[in-house]
This record gives structure tokens, sequence and C-alpha cells, in this order.
């Protein structure tokens, strides 16, 4: 009952949104689009759809943020998000969801800033098991194959993405929003009990998630 019927999108309404909530409900659609193309149900149309919102999204966010009144870089970051609803309701999403579930839930925060974090340590986690199509997501985060092979593609991807988080208003570590030291093995083992970790284009163990988590804190 909650699915819409139909969407408008209205860059003029964006703009009363505050720098910090931009940031924040853009880097959930950042991720969508991330976490669609390495999930295990990834497919061509899913793929197209996150790539392109990911491209409109990495260009356009910095500048709604900066420039609250940019309509063109406002109405691209609604077409980004509508983009990666689509792509992540059809290839599904995975890692960097699972943790925000229980770091979001615990902690009481917008859905983007745990998700800001997560991105960067998952891609170098995940991008590897999408081989080539690397080069796509490098391309996306506005890189450029230089000839490297592909992993070193999706690491370079990785990089882009941390570039892309210092620049907006974001807590940018654990440790910055109350999470404790402690709590991170218990997050790391509730992450692995969501549902969304079943579209992990590869398997992870407990130990590899609190790798992740830990990297971020």
């Amino acid at each position: 009952l909650l699915v819409p019927q139909s969407v408008i999108l209205d860059p003029e309404m964006a703009v009363y949104a505050e720098p910090k909530l931009t940031a924040a409900t853009g880097m959930t659609a950042v991720a969508r689009c991330i976490e669609s193309l390495y999930s295990r149900d990834r497919n061509p149309i899913a793929t197209g759809m996150a790539l392109h919102g990911a491209r409109l999204l990495r260009r356009s966010l910095p500048r709604s943020v900066a420039e609250p009144g940019d309509l063109g870089a406002r109405a691209d970051c609604q077409f980004g998000c509508l983009m990666s609803g689509v792509a992540g309701i059809n290839a599904m999403v995975s890692l960097v969801h699972a943790i925000g579930h229980v770091v979001g839930g615990r902690h009481t925060l917008q859905h983007g800033i745990s998700h800001a974090m997560m991105l960067a340590p998952a891609m170098r986690a995940l991008l590897p098991a999408i081989g080539e199509d690397q080069y796509l997501v490098l391309e996306a985060m506005g890189g450029r194959n230089e000839g490297q092979g592909a992993d070193k593609a999706g690491a370079a991807a990785a990089e882009a993405m941390v570039a892309l988080v210092a620049s907006l208003p974001l807590p940018q570590r654990l440790r910055d929003v109350g999470v404790e030291e402690s709590e991170l093995e218990g997050i790391a083992e509730s992450a692995m009990d969501d549902y969304m970790m079943g579209y992990l284009p590869r398997p992870l163990s407990g130990n590899d998630v609190l790798t992740v988590v830990t990297s971020v804190y």
C-alpha cells in the first residue's frame, strides 16, 4: 500500500532541502545504483539505469549541495534517484544496505549517512565479482580507463567514491555518529542476518563484514 501510483519530479520543490538532507538522500540513491551493479541478480536493464543514475548523481549531487537553487542539478538528481529505485528493485541491493539497516536503526541515522560511509569499502570487496564491468563503474564515477586491469579500475572507482563522499557535508566515520568500537562485532553479526545479504555477488563471512565495518570506524 505504500507503493505510489505516480511520481512527480519537480526540482523547484527540492530547492528547500538543506545541504545535509540533500547529501544524505542523494547518497541513498548513489548506494542503490552501485549495489545494483554488483548484485547477484544484476541484469542489463537494471545495469543501464544504475550506470546512468550514478553518472547523474556523481556530477549533480555536489552541485545541488553547493548551489541549492540550481534547478538543472536538482532535476538530474531526481532523475538519478528515480533510476536508482528502478535498478534497485529489479536487481536488488546487498551489503551497504544490510549494514545501513543495523547502524541506522541503532543510532537513528538517515539511511544515506551510513551508506555514504560503507560504499567505498563495499566496492573494494565486491566489485571484483563483476569482472570487466568494473570499467563501466569507473566511467560512471568520472574516471578513465588508462589501460589498467579490471580490478584496478574497480579500485579506482572506489577511490572516486571516497572523493565524492568527502565533498559532501556528511559524517565520514562511524565514531562520528556515536558508534562505539565495542558495537562493531554486533553490527556485523546483525547485518549477516539481513535478507538483502542474499543478493551478494559472492559469499561473505562474518569476518569479511566486520572488516568492512571496522574500516570506517
